[in-house]
C-alpha cells in the first residue's frame, strides 16, 4: 500500500468519523427533546451505531501514521479537500446531489414520487 493511498483512507476515516459523531449528537438532541411521533428505539439504535462507528473511525484515523516515513506533526484534521481543484469539488457536489435524491426517493410516500426522484437523480 502506498503512502498516498494510506493517507486517503485515513483521511476518509477521519471525515466519516466526524460526520457520524455529529449525527450521533443530532440524534441525542432529538432524543432529549422527546418530540411526539419519534421512534425512540430506532433513535437509540442510530445514536449507538453512529457514536460507536464514528468513534472507532476517529480513533483509527487519529492513531495510524498518515505519512509513512515522516513524523506526523501538526493538526490531525485533514485539509486535503480544501486544496481540491474545481473538478474535484464538482464531483463531490454531484455525489452529494445524487445521494440526496436517492435518500428522498427512499423516503417518499408514493411509488410515483419515488420514481420521479430516481429519474431526476440520473
Amino acid at each position: 500500500m502506498t503512502a498516498e493511498l494510506m493517507f486517503l483512507i485515513l483521511s476518509a476515516c477521519l471525515w466519516v468519523g466526524a460526520f457520524l459523531l455529529a449525527r450521533a449528537v443530532f440524534a441525542g438532541v432529538r432524543l432529549g427533546l422527546n418530540a411526539p411521533g419519534i421512534d425512540r428505539t430506532a433513535l437509540m439504535r442510530t445514536l449507538a451505531i453512529s457514536a460507536g462507528v464514528g468513534g472507532l473511525l476517529l480513533l483509527v484515523g487519529s492513531f495510524m501514521p498518515k505519512e509513512l516515513g515522516r513524523a506526523a506533526d501538526g493538526s490531525w484534521i485533514p485539509i486535503v479537500w480544501i486544496y481540491s481543484p474545481i473538478p474535484g469539488w464538482v464531483l463531490l457536489l454531484g455525489i452529494f446531489m445524487v445521494g440526496s435524491r436517492l435518500i428522498q426517493s427512499r423516503t417518499s410516500l408514493t411509488p410515483d414520487e419515488s420514481r420521479s426522484r430516481l429519474d431526476s437523480a440520473g
